[in-house]
């Protein structure tokens, strides 16, 4: 399973850590991406972990074997 993080300096830090996420899979890890980046990111992504990207149908049209957007929690 390929796992993004679209914002990661955001949501990895001292308190929470990928090491979870690396269990399940592939974890791509990016600092916060512009949002002409974020399609080509997340194209072949099965799962994004995001804070603060906006995912919306321009972000998303590509990413076709996503099967889960998430917030992360603490």
């Amino acid at each position: 399973m390929k796992i993004v993080l679209t914002d990661a300096q955001t949501v990895i830090d001292d308190l929470v850590n990928a090491d979870p996420l690396r269990a399940l899979g592939e974890v791509t890890e990016h600092g916060l991406l512009a949002y002409e980046e974020v399609a080509e990111q997340i194209a072949d992504a099965d799962v994004v972990v995001c804070n603060k990207t906006l995912m919306d149908a321009h972000t998303l049209r590509y990413a076709k074997k996503l099967r889960y957007i998430g917030l992360p929690l603490r």
